[in-house]
């Protein structure tokens, strides 16, 4: 096989694995030029995936930029990682600002280094800045225009219509009326940034969205929103429970005996998955709440918070 046709395929491999990826991120291959883009990177840049084959480094940034980017690069070495604010530049010359990771991937197939460059964050020049999954707006609080969205900007709101306009209800929740714990009628809401969650629930599936709010004068406030999905609320919740045993200082089988009792697991049913007899799981089971400190396996759920 010819390396002509093993790069093409490498890159064609890539561009399918990077598009799993739902942040805008980008490939340049050992020899200084793009290799692949996933989707979310060919729309924030406004070119085709295609376009991204063969692209100097310097094509993907704007020229204020294109040093210090080079610098990095120059200066990689394999498993480095790099956090750094820098300008994007779309096809038409337009200026993104993003806050970017470089990650530098020692490669199989020889020594050399691939840069692998992911959007984390989106900086708006005059705006606040945006997670690269998120929403951020500037919301009336005026009288007469109460909850109706001024401006808007992020990459949350790609393939959606501007939400300009309409009150932020009708745009984010598809409803007529305020969320419960709407931050909007917060009392003494200031300049410094406040967070609440607003529980979303449709066609019986619940969402979380991370609502940050702030005032900016007396007639509009600014607010970010992440979605906080079922997997990733799992997630963190499986990284408390793992605080918690490490806090405890409880041995392996206590550990899983803890997550078990979290998920609502009976004596029995601990017994049955763990290959133990029911009194083992007994014991195990008093032991752990006595470390944790919870008075039952219902007072469990307060040491979450």
């Amino acid at each position: 096989m010819s390396s002509a046709v093993t790069a093409s395929a490498w890159s064609t491999l890539l561009g399918v694995v990077l598009d799993w990826e739902q942040r805008p991120v980008f490939v340049i291959h050992p020899d200084g030029r793009a290799a692949a883009a996933n989707a979310a990177m060919a729309t924030t840049l406004e070119r085709s995936q295609n376009e991204f084959s063969g692209l100097p480094l310097e094509a993907l940034f704007a020229p204020d930029s294109r040093s210090g980017v080079r610098k990095l690069v120059d200066a990689c070495v394999a498993d480095r990682v790099d956090v750094f604010d820098t300008n994007c530049e779309t096809k038409n010359g337009s200026t993104v600002p993003v806050t970017m990771r470089l990650v530098n991937s020692s490669m199989h197939t020889h020594e050399a280094v691939a840069h692998v460059f992911t959007i984390v964050a989106f900086r708006p020049k005059t705006e606040d800045p945006v997670l690269a999954n998120g929403i951020a707006c500037t919301v009336s609080v005026d009288a007469k225009s109460f909850g109706v969205i001024t401006r808007a900007w992020g990459p949350g709101f790609a393939n959606r219509p501007s939400p300009v306009g309409r009150r932020c209800c009708e745009a984010f929740c598809e409803q007529d009326v305020p969320c419960r714990a709407c931050p909007l009628y917060a009392e003494g809401l200031t300049s410094d940034t406040r967070t609440t969650v607003v529980t979303q629930r449709s066609a019986g599936n619940t969402w979380f969205d991370i609502v940050s709010v702030r005032a900016i004068g007396h007639a509009e406030i600014a607010m970010s929103r992440w979605r906080l999905g079922k997997e990733l609320l799992g997630a963190l919740t499986a990284a408390r429970i793992d605080e918690l045993a490490v806090d405890a200082k409880l041995s392996t089988r206590e550990a899983e005996v803890l997550g078990l009792l979290f998920l609502g697991r009976s004596t029995n049913d601990i017994a049955h998955q763990m290959n133990i007899v029911a009194r083992t799981a007994k014991y195990h089971q008093r032991n752990v709440l006595r470390k944790v400190g919870a008075e039952s396996r219902f007072d469990l759920s307060r040491l979450l918070l």
